[in-house]
């Protein structure tokens, strides 16, 4: 069988939603690999205890609002382009390389909270108007490698207790100064 409007494959079953292949995912190595651009009105979930890799393979995932909501382990890989919010709960997210942008209006990029650890090793990160990169509540770690966040007022923002920030290399532009245009 041969599905109409493929958005997703891992291996080689293929999905019409990204929420599918993410509900599909099952213990081992699962590698989701977009094979068209996405528009998503709600965040992909990816629930606690499940592991992936999404390989953008060059294709843009755009949401409204927030585009994927993390609870697991989630490696993004793929030199695609994410328009949306990244947002980790409780799980590890892992970004190697592509380009982020918030969505339509939106502040920030990649939102890590409770307890939850964000990784990047690369890509470019773009945002508007506020901070791309923020981290907060308890228990987060936040360790940046080599990646390029052009922000507005600020490029990462860290706070709350028992948590830890990293940086080792990249370049941080500012775009603007808080209360001024």
């Amino acid at each position: 069988v041969v599905l109409k409007n493929v958005i997703a494959k891992i291996g080689e079953v293929e999905y019409r939603t990204l929420q599918k292949a993410f509900d599909a995912v099952e213990e081992g190595a699962n590698t989701i690999v977009l094979v068209d651009d996405v528009n998503v009105n709600a965040a992909v979930v990816l629930a606690e205890g499940k592991t992936a890799t999404l390989d953008l393979n060059g294709k843009t995932l755009t949401a409204t609002d927030y585009a994927i909501e993390n609870n697991g382990t989630l490696t993004i890989t793929g030199d695609g382009t994410i328009n949306g919010v990244v947002y980790g709960e409780n799980g590890t997210t892992t970004v190697e390389n592509g380009t982020f942008n918030p969505a339509d209006g939106g502040a920030y990029v990649f939102l890590n909270s409770t307890a939850g650890t964000l990784i990047i090793n690369g890509g470019t990160i773009n945002t508007g108007s506020s901070y791309p990169v923020y981290s907060y509540n308890e228990n987060n770690k936040l360790i940046i490698n080599d990646v390029i966040i052009n922000g507005k007022f600020g490029c990462v923002n860290a706070y709350g207790t028992n948590g830890s920030v990293e940086i080792n290399g990249g370049t941080f532009q500012m775009t603007g100064v808080q209360g001024k245009t």
